[in-house]
């Protein structure tokens, strides 16, 4: 039904930006994260659907350059959370109401709590926060109350027809205000001056105390169970998506974006003891994902029992389809997925556009500092960790854990890895892994070994470890991967325009095992 719409709404863009004599591509975001060409978009407008979030998410990837995290855009109304694990997004595949769509998207779920997000309070407690925002309602914040405004009586009302008549606004001398989550971030210090977000404190807190008087309770204790009942739908999805993909809270980190970043994402890591930051230029995030976005094609087959040649022949494909859409050649990664029990192999090729690649810029890195971010992060003191291989864009780094079982009985080892960037940006981690590092005309030989030594057997027989080929800028994905035979046949048509005695390091995940 919006296909016409769609087509038209693309043409008339793309008239406009070659009128006006812009040369950079005209790409569109998908629901999956990516980016594709107009043309591309006019054969499967479909691949638009739900890509809403998807811009937010794709700067968490190439702008804050998460590796293992939590990612909250919070806007004025809703909260888009996203996890991320080993640097990728999460896909699942679209639901729409009850019905599942046979496209794949960003598992980005949505809670109506954010930035304006008015307060509900009955009796002395607060009912809930949201999910009527001040926007919405037609309010100004009490944050954003001209210097002058003083706060005279607190109201109960009833926002817009059908809304029930118990939301928190203040009445000034020149307008009636929303109590907003922003408001109290303002007040427990959470937004300060100079930061997006900051407003008019003199006013939040006589607007906050006279509030609290009003449901005789003290002011911090006010702010503080506000802020817990608007916390707790965001709480419930990162606890949910960490459970769901199985990701160690030891190692994340929870990153706020969007412009009510601050008004919600540091009182959610205090509450679960997670860290937080917040990305820079967090209110024009989106933009900034849409831009950077790559370019991005899946590809999928209905395989039994996937050979090499079959892998192979869907890379190929995968590769061939975003490099006409633009890509570099030397920016394409393809990341192979098989699903056994649904005999489905599945292709995801990426890449950059010269002009996206252009805006790379290299700054000046203090390693020193990097390596003490390593080591924190794997806890454990900076003298602990060692660099166990590097290529010219990336540096490998691992510790070494000794943890005892059963009363002592039984020592277990941990290799903590990290791979970290030429930028100092850490892209991948893992809870343990093994490292084999060596020239091309070696390396086939020393990852079979390393592999057959790690195998293990369970329901299914064999298992393989994930495995994961670093060289050059690249860090190529090969988990999902069923057989050694599989695993050679793919990195064969990865590694076939390298020399000989270029390097390559392949990164074994043991932490599972």
């Amino acid at each position: 039904s919006m296909l016409i719409k769609m087509i038209e709404t693309a043409d008339m863009t793309e008239y406009s930006i070659n009128r006006a004599g812009i040369e950079a591509p005209l790409m569109i975001m998908r629901s999956d994260g990516g980016i594709m060409d107009v043309e591309q978009m006019r054969k499967r407008p479909i691949m638009t659907m739900l890509s809403g979030p998807a811009a937010g998410v794709a700067a968490a990837l190439k702008y804050v350059r998460i590796s293992d995290g939590v990612f909250l855009e919070v806007g004025g109304t809703s909260t888009d959370i996203t996890a991320i694990k080993n640097g990728k997004a999460l896909i699942k595949t679209a639901q729409i109401g009850k019905y599942k769509v046979y496209i794949r998207t960003l598992d980005v779920r949505t809670v109506g709590v954010a930035g304006g997000s008015m307060v509900r309070e009955n009796k002395g407690n607060i009912l809930a926060v949201g999910p009527r925002s001040a926007h919405i309602a037609g309010y100004k914040y009490v944050a954003f109350a001209e210097d002058n405004e003083k706060a005279e009586v607190i109201e109960s009302v009833a926002p817009l027809k059908d809304d029930p008549k118990d939301y928190v606004v203040v009445k000034g001398r020149n307008n009636t205000y929303a109590l907003t989550t922003t408001c109290i971030a303002n007040f427990m210090g959470f937004i300060q001056e100079g930061d997006y977000g900051a407003g008019n404190l003199s006013f939040v807190s006589e607007s906050v105390k006279k509030f609290s008087e009003k449901i005789s309770k003290k002011t911090s204790e006010v702010a503080d169970n506000i802020m817990e009942v608007a916390v707790k739908p965001v709480r419930n999805v990162v606890s949910s998506l960490l459970e769901d993909y199985e990701l160690d809270p030891q190692l994340l980190t929870l990153t706020g974006g969007g412009g009510g970043a601050k008004s919600l994402v540091p009182y959610t890591g205090k509450k679960m003891h997670i860290p937080v930051e917040v990305a820079d230029n967090a209110e024009v995030i989106s933009a900034i994902g849409a831009a950077l976005a790559m370019i991005r094609e899946t590809i999928e087959k209905t395989v039994l029992e996937p050979s090499p040649q079959d892998i192979l022949k869907i890379k190929r494909e995968a590769s061939e389809s975003v490099m006409k859409m633009g890509a570099l050649p030397d920016t394409i990664e393809v990341q192979i997925e098989i699903e056994s029990q649904k005999n489905i192999l599945r292709a995801i090729a990426t890449g950059s556009t010269e002009f996206r690649t252009d805006q790379n810029v290299q700054k000046e890195v203090d390693w020193d500092n990097v390596q003490q971010e390593v080591a924190q992060s794997m806890r454990v003191d900076t003298g602990d960790i060692n660099m166990v291989g590097q290529t010219d864009f990336l540096k490998i780094f691992q510790s070494r854990i000794r943890d005892k079982k059963f009363f002592g009985l039984i020592k277990l080892e941990k290799f903590p890895t990290r791979i970290v960037d030429i930028e100092g940006i850490i892209r991948l981690q893992l809870a343990s892994a093994a490292i084999c590092s060596e020239q091309k005309k070696n390396f086939k030989d020393a990852l079979i070994k390393i592999v057959k030594d790690n195998v293990i057997y369970g329901d299914a027989g064999e298992e393989i470890p994930d495995v994961f080929l670093i060289y050059r800028r690249n860090i190529s994905d090969f988990q999902g991967l069923t057989s050694i035979e599989q695993l050679t046949a793919v990195v064969d048509s990865e590694i076939e325009k390298l020399t000989e005695d270029e390097t390559l390091i392949g990164v074994l995940d043991l932490s599972t095992r």
